[in-house]
């Protein structure tokens, strides 16, 4: 059973605005599940093994075109403003301890849009390792162990790549740089569109 979305009328008029972009999507995926809980239900187990296969390939596929390549751009101070105070009411919202991830777009006329959220690290902060004085793993570490929050500065700005299973035969040319940091994530298999692991560099000033 999908969690149902979180009220709104409690938040800040623009962090409401945020969930509510993300609403028909949710309804979508929402719509999406039941129907294949039909299926499963019915003599049609097969198709909607199939049904199922079929949307996931597609939410890969999104996500890796996303995802691929990651900068961190420097941002106008109303945008990232915008972004810090609707993270910290939706963290003050849902009582949070630990790590709290937002993932906004900005749009062509400049708004933002909310994406998703996790209260972990995320894949599109991995950059923090090298990049900033305080990782999102260190920093959530240092909360729950009650040393309080780490400097957030960055070094800089840093470009992200996600390494798919097709990408694995540039290793020996991303260890050939310097500049790059490779991760792998050590799975015993790669596959087309899997998440194998990520590089990271700083880019010029």
């Amino acid at each position: 059973t999908l969690p149902t979305p979180p009220a709104t009328a409690h938040l800040p008029p623009d962090l409401s605005a945020l969930l509510r972009t993300s609403s028909a999507a949710f309804t979508r995926v929402q719509e999406a599940a039941n129907e294949t809980r039909a299926a499963f239900s019915s003599d049609e187990r097969h198709a909607g093994v199939a049904r199922v296969e079929r949307l996931l390939a597609l939410c890969q596929r999104a996500t890796n075109v996303l995802l691929q390549r990651l900068e961190r751009h420097p941002q106008s101070p109303a945008i990232e403003e915008a972004a810090q105070s609707a993270t910290a009411a939706l963290a003050e919202a849902v009582d949070l301890v630990g790590l709290l991830a937002v993932e906004f777009f900005i749009a062509a006329d400049g708004r933002l849009l909310f994406n998703e959220m996790a209260p972990r690290p995320h894949n599109s902060f991995h950059w923090t390792i090298e990049g900033c004085a305080t990782s999102q793993f260190t920093q959530l570490a240092r909360v729950l162990t009650g040393l309080g929050f780490g400097d957030t500065t960055p070094y800089g700005r840093w470009q992200m790549d996600n390494l798919l299973g097709q990408h694995l035969d540039r290793v020996p040319g991303l260890l050939a740089d310097a500049g790059n940091h490779l991760h792998l994530y050590g799975k015993p298999e790669a596959r087309q569109d899997r998440k194998m692991g990520h590089v990271s560099r700083r880019l010029g000033d």
